[in-house]
This record gives C-alpha cells, structure tokens and sequence, in this order.
C-alpha cells in the first residue's frame, strides 16, 4: 500500500511539473517553432503525448516494457493503415517544414504542427525527468524561464497569457520545492509528498490566473525599462568592442566600408546594419557619408599620400559658403542649406569618423573619443564601436537644380568682405583664417589632386569625342559622368589582367574592353578622366544612404559606396556620380524662392537643361545588377542570448544578495552549537577542494596529520578539527575565541586556496555558496 502511494505521488508530481513546464514552452514559444497560432487540437495533443509518457514512466519492470510494446504495436498499426510509403514521405516532409524548405505540401501544413508538438512534448518530458534526478538542472531552468519572461516584458514580445499563466506557477513551483527542500535538509520527510497535497492548491491557483481579466493597457514598468535599455546598451558596447577590437570591420571582398583602395575582381554583398542616422529635421538631399579619401593610382589600386594636417573639411566648406555669398547674397538658402544630424555607430568598428562633404563641426563626443584630421579623412585616436555617437554639422548642396549649375559656371571676382562675413557666420576668426589661407589652400589641392595621367591615343580619341563641343569644366565633367552611366553596372567584374600596370591600362580596359565594373570602378575611371581634362579630381569611399520620412535611418553595410569628387576653382569640392543607377539618389533638390515665386504664377522656373542626365528609374539599374549574394547576420541572435543570459545574471545576483543577507539575519539568531557546526563544515569543504577529503576510514587525528605533513607550514589552519573532535566526544562547549579561531583558520583557508587554484578560484567560491545548504547534514563521524 505505502509503495502504490509513492508510485501515485510520483505519477502526479511528474505529470503536474511536466505538463507546466512542457505546456509553457510550447504557448510561449510557439511563433519560432512554426506554429502560427495554438489551438486547442494542439493543447490536446500535448496533453495527451505528456499522459502517455508519464503513465509508460510511473509502471516498473515489465509492466513498462509491455507499455512500450503496446505503443510500438499502436504506431505499426497506424502507419500500416495509412501506408509506409506515405509515412516515409510525411516524415520527409516535415523535416522539410521543419527547416523551412518550401518543397512540403501545403494541405499537410495543420498536421506539421502537430507533430511538431508531439515532438517538442517528448523532448520536453525528457528534459523534466533529467531535471528531476539534477535539481540544480531544475532551478536553472526555472531561472531561464523567468529571464525569458522578464526580457518579453521589456521587449514588448507578446505572448500567450495561458503561457504565461503555466510559465509562472512552474517557477512558483520550482521555488516551493527548493523551499521545502532545504526544509528537509535538518527535518527528514518526503518533500515530493508535500508538493502532492498542495498541487489542489497550484491547480486553482492556475486556473484562477487564467480567469483573471488583464487589463487593457499594460503597465508600462518605465523606471525598471529606462533602467533595462541603460543596462542591454552598455552590454552590447561591451561585447561588440571585446569582439572586434583590434580590426578595422570589412574586407574589400565584401561590400562594406574598407580604408583600402584596391579594385577586387568582385564583391560579396553583405547588409548589417553598421551605423544610425538621427535628428534629420529639415534635411531635403539624401546623404553621402565620407570616410576614406584617395588622391594617387597605381592601375590596380588607390593610395593616400595626403599628410595634411590643416582643416581641409572646414576650409572646403567656407570656399563654398564664400562662393554663394558672393554670387547671390540674398537667397544663400537656394544653393546650401545648413543642417544637423547625429551620427551612432551601431555593429561596427572603425577608426574612421564618417561625416558628409561640407562639414563644418563636429560636436556631441564624448572626451575619450577625440578624433584628428589628416588630410581629408576624419581619424579617432583609437578604433570605435558600437555606441559612438556624434553631431555632424554640414551643408546640403542643391546639385540637381539648375542654378546651382550657374553658380558652378559662374565667375566672381575676390571679395575680402564677403569672405569675412561667412567666417562671421561660421564663428571663425579672420585672424585664424585669413583670405590668404583660403589662396594657400587652393594651390594645395592642385598640387595634389591633378596628376594629370597618360592616356593611350585610343582613350584620348575616346574623352575627347564625348567632351567635344563642352565650353567649361562643368559641362566636361558631366559629360564624362553622363557617358560613365552607360556602361554595365556589375558585382562580378572580373579580375583585372596582369598587363594592367598604370592608369592608362586600367581606362583601356575599362573604357574600351569589359565595359563593367562596380562603383570603384567608374569612380576611378570619372577621377583620371577629369584630370586628363586638367580638373583636380578625387577617389572618396564611405556610405550612400538614401532618407526617408523617418525619425532615423539605419545605415546598412550594403550602402558602402565609392564616388569621385572634382575640385573647382572658388567654388569647392563637388561630388559627382557616375555610377549607373545611383544618380536618383544623388541628383535630389529643393525649390528655390523663385521657384515658388514663378509656381503661384502659373510658370515653370525648374527647366531641363542640356547638360542634365538621361533618365534612369531605380527599377532599372537593379535589373542590370547581378544577383547578389546574401550573409546572414548571426549577431542580433547573439545579442538575443546575451540579453536573456543578463537578465538571468541578474536575477541571480539579486537572489543570492537577498539570501547573503537573510543568512546573515539567521546567523545572529544561531546559538554558538549551531555557529561552530556551520563553520567547521564549510573549513572541511575547503580542505576537499584543496584535495584533502577525509577517507572513508580515516580518523579526524589522521586527517589533521596528513593535512599537517603536506602543507608544512608553520601556522597549519586545521586546530578547527582538534576542536570538532572535543565537540564531538569530548561535550566541549564552543565559546567566542573559538569562534573567532575558526574564522581566522576559514581566511587561512580561502588564501591557500586562491594559491593553488590560481585563476579558478571564483568557480571554486561558487561551489563554496552552492554547497552551503549541505552544511544542514549531520557530518559523517
């Protein structure tokens, strides 16, 4: 009788903390096992499957072999009713289901699912019958479960409330267990027979929680969620940079940003996001984010030799803003517009401090973070990752309208006047910057970015017919940017042959021959065109990111992009475009005043002019591109992990700081009996972790001998066992001093052991906290 009362204890016991644990998975993870919605055929299924396993569990000996056979005889049964061959196949096809390939029958999809529940109820059960001959399993499943629901919260993830309602009462139950065991430690009883006659008490509290109406809005936690999103930032700058310090992210064979310039024979395309653009009110051109700036080419490669240590950004940013002033000084806002924008480095690593052309400040770092100019490029003093933020300050320039091509063409004479109010406006100094710096300045840039190539006779024949009839720079660099355009826009290429040596190879090749290439190639092709022209011209790398009406755009690897930029005397720096298919993210402008003006009068001021490019539609220059080749980011799964590993640290840290105080609550309430006990059981925890475990047969005296003869010291910290041994036999009464002994002896201790266990030693503290429960039971004489 007493043997079939423990045998229902342990069905029902099983049956309960299964079907909780089982069934909260299930409701809770249901969308990632491809189970759209839970219906109740699925509740009953998993039901069912958890019975069957639980009865087949609780029958001993032959009684559970015979189980078995009868369920084997079942499935052949089945199987052979609706035949082996369409088994096999269905088998088959939910593998196929089950790893998302699309070759499974649609009308089978309702059965999938179930038997993904069975399958998942099986694995399930498994797991709890472990977890119940390793309790420790047991708790830390609990603490996982919990994590989960604490990240859900926060994440604003919904779930099933049935699930949560069975997620919640299995942590309640787990906690209760733990409870009652450590209960048990010092009075010895069946705690598995306890949680029997309280399960009544679980099953109502259930049912209850799934009756209780949640309310309509949720709370909405915002202290403990302002102090989660402080805490999963701060984790995720740190295991980002632990990861990738040291590199500079993405090789040229992706797509990426690189600070190499070298021309690959084809890209691997990669889309993670790298960087977050915000704050954008007011910014009408979408934006070309520069990084890395070239000025000298080998035939297969470009090179920086620009050592240049004063502010060529800033400089090139009042010759611009100097230029519309004097041109039209009345309607500045037609031709560049100022804006803000803040800039954050998400799962990325650089060195490099990415702002657009025209950029004035540079402001919102934080002092660790200071950055150095050399040449064009913008260089952090060490490389930077995840949570780097800045604010960029710069200028948009309306390109694509008409009068900003006369300002382009237009000559102005010097005016030192007009130079000193833009300073004003800048907030610059006429004593810092000088006219004079400005006419240095231009020099420079000539000097560096026209070294004019040699062309083979062909190539010259070539730019001079698609140029001719051109009578300024700016109608040569568009034409040269218009016939780039017309060329094959590809990702693979081709390696480029051994005989290019130079640049007049390379335009060869290029021009002439394979007629394709990706954005470095026709960037490289418009730079040594322009300066054949006698135009100071430059190869830039960095990021195209087009804006939407959003509060912020994700920068994405994939928009890695190269262009080439011409210098124009009293004019500035001027991006131009002339890859196939980018020039509707490029050419994007604003109206003018007399836009407007001629608009309320029925007129049309925004003509098309003669040098304005063919159309081109997105749709089509992405037909002309090769299928791209596709890399899953494992990250954001990784950064899943390890948000639901911190919440479940956390929580661990909040209970073990809970329990350190209650312990110590409860130690000033012991007697000195209870004190000693305590304290010389955990002394002898220690010494069997430094090896000395006292032998089956071994007498205290023994044990301290040999503990005395293999540490050698003068001081040895094992008095503790002569005094046990008193305890023990002698009926000694510990007092105060021998106390205090033994706490001295336990330090002792602890240092040896953070001697020889060196850099374990925390794992070993552990094991120390974990086995403290244990010191409740009565120690082996």
């Amino acid at each position: 009788m007493e043997r079939i009362t423990e045998n229902t204890i342990t069905f029902w016991h099983s049956l309960l903390n299964a079907g909780l644990f089982v069934g909260s998975l299930i409701l809770c993870l249901s969308g990632y096992m491809g189970i759209e919605s839970v219906a109740l055929s699925h509740m009953v299924t998993f039901l069912l499957v958890i019975l069957i396993c639980t009865t087949v569990q609780s029958f001993r000996g032959k009684l559970r072999l015979y189980a078995i056979l009868v369920l084997g005889i079942l499935g052949m049964f089945f199987i052979g009713t609706i035949g082996i061959e369409k088994s096999t196949d269905f088998i088959k096809e939910y593998g196929k289901w089950l790893i998302g390939d699309g070759g499974w029958e649609e009308e089978y999809l309702f059965s999938y699912q179930l038997m993904q529940v069975a399958v998942l109820s099986v694995i399930g059960y498994a797991s709890q019958l472990l977890m119940e001959k390793y309790l420790l399993l047991r708790r830390i499943s609990a603490f996982v479960l919990l994590g989960c629901l604490c990240l859900w919260m926060f994440e604003e993830y919904q779930i099933p409330k049935a699930g949560a309602s069975l997620a919640i009462t299995y942590i309640f139950l787990v906690l209760i267990e733990w409870i009652q065991q450590r209960w048990n430690k010092i009075r010895k009883g069946n705690f598995k027979a306890h949680m029997f006659w309280i399960m009544p008490f679980m099953i109502l509290y259930l049912f209850l929680f799934c009756l209780m109406p949640a309310p309509k809005e949720p709370y909405s936690w915002q202290w403990v969620m302002d102090l989660w999103y402080k805490v999963r930032e701060k984790l995720t700058i740190v295991t980002e940079n632990i990861m990738n310090t040291g590199q500079e992210d993405f090789g040229m064979t992706t797509s990426g940003f690189s600070e190499e310039g070298q021309l690959w024979g084809g890209l691997l395309e990669r889309n993670e996001p790298v960087m977050v653009l915000q704050g954008k009110a007011g910014l009408v051109t979408n934006v070309y984010l520069t990084g890395k700036t070239f000025d000298d080419f080998d035939g297969r490669s470009w090179l920086d030799t620009n050592e240049s240590t004063q502010q060529e950004r800033l400089l090139d940013t009042l010759e611009t803003a100097y230029a519309v002033e004097r041109y039209d000084r009345e309607d500045t806002t037609d031709y560049i517009r100022a804006i803000d924008i803040r800039i954050k480095y998400e799962y990325f690593h650089t060195g490099y401090l990415f702002a657009p052309l025209k950029t004035s400040q540079i402001s919102g770092l934080k002092r660790e973070s200071a950055y150095t100019q050399k040449g064009n490029d913008l260089l952090f003093e060490k490389q930077k990752g995840y949570g780097t933020m800045y604010n960029a300050e710069f200028h948009q320039l309306n390109l694509a309208h008409p009068d900003f091509k006369k300002l382009m063409e237009a000559e102005t004479l010097e005016d030192e006047e007009a130079w000193k109010r833009v300073l004003r406006q800048f907030g610059r100094k006429n004593s810092v910057y000088p006219i004079e710096k400005l006419y240095s300045y231009r020099q420079e840039m000539k000097e560096l970015y026209l070294k004019e190539p040699k062309l083979s006779a062909e190539a010259e024949n070539w730019l001079s017919k698609i140029t001719q009839g051109a009578p300024n720079d700016v109608e040569k660099l568009k034409c040269i940017e218009q016939e780039l355009r017309k060329l094959k826009y590809s990702l693979r290429p081709g390696e480029l042959p051994e005989s290019i040596t130079g640049e007049a190879e390379f335009l060869d090749y290029f021009l002439l021959e394979s007629k394709e290439g990706y954005c470095s190639y026709f960037a490289t092709a418009f730079v040594l065109l322009a300066r054949a022209e006698g135009i100071p011209a430059r190869y830039v790398q960095g990021f195209c990111v087009p804006i939407e009406n959003k509060a912020e755009t994700v920068v994405y690897s994939g928009m890695a992009h190269a262009w080439p930029e011409a210098y124009l005397e009293g004019i500035g720096w001027i991006p131009f475009e002339p890859t196939p298919g980018y020039e509707v993210i490029r050419e994007v402008s604003w109206e003018t005043k007399e836009d407007k003006r001629m608009k309320e009068t029925g007129q049309n001021a925004f003509l098309q002019e003669e040098w304005e490019t063919e159309e081109y539609t997105a749709a089509s220059s992405i037909d002309e591109k090769p299928e791209k080749e596709q890399v899953k980011d494992s990250r954001p799964l990784i950064l899943m992990v390890g948000k639901i590993l911190i919440v479940i640290v956390s929580l661990l840290g909040v209970l073990i700081a809970m329990d350190l105080a209650l312990e110590k609550q409860r130690n000033k309430r012991r007697s000195p009996e209870e004190k000693f006990y305590l304290l010389v059981h955990g002394n002898f925890q220690i010494l069997a972790m430094l090896g000395y475990k006292r032998a089956e047969e071994e007498t205290f005296y023994e044990l301290r001998k040999r503990v005395e003869r293999a540490l050698q010291a003068d001081v040895c910290p094992v008095c503790f066992i002569e005094e046990y041994e008193q305890f023990l036999y002698g009926k000694a009464v510990p007092d105060e001093e021998w106390l205090q002994g033994l706490q001295k002896e336990r330090e002792q201790l602890l240092r040896l052991l953070k001697q020889m266990k060196n850099k374990y030693y925390l794992i070993y503290r552990g094991k120390l906290y974990l086995l403290r429960a244990s010191r409740y039971k009565s120690f082996s004489k």
